[in-house]
């Protein structure tokens, strides 16, 4: 998701441009992308906020490795009503991230 005041409008290709350019020239091997679909519920939040998902612009003859999988987690993240900070509502899976890196990034180890 896109943060607002942060990465607002920024696509993956934005983003990675970014990381390399703050990393001191060193380039990505990998890039994973999120191929699930976000709950309605939780895009009309991000929506209220001026956030959105970000855009994958992302080019087959990139110089990365991309690697498209479902790794957010399927279950609606509940705010505690004692907690004040703003708190993402989608996040990632870290069993399908595992899986994922595992998989497309090890080989299958």
């Amino acid at each position: 998701m896109t943060k607002y005041g942060q990465t607002y409008g920024f696509s993956a290709t934005t983003h990675i441009e970014t990381l390399e350019k703050y990393i001191g020239g060193a380039v990505l091997d990998y890039v994973m992308v999120n191929t699930a679909e976000y709950p309605e519920e939780a895009l009309k939040a991000y929506v209220e906020s001026h956030e959105e998902p970000v855009k994958d612009d992302l080019s087959s003859n990139a110089h990365y490795t991309i690697v498209r999988a479902d790794i957010v987690n399927d279950q609606k993240m509940e705010k505690s009503k004692s907690d004040s900070l703003v708190r993402s509502l989608i996040r990632h899976d870290s069993d399908k991230l595992a899986k994922t890196i595992v998989e497309s990034v090890l080989g299958g180890v």
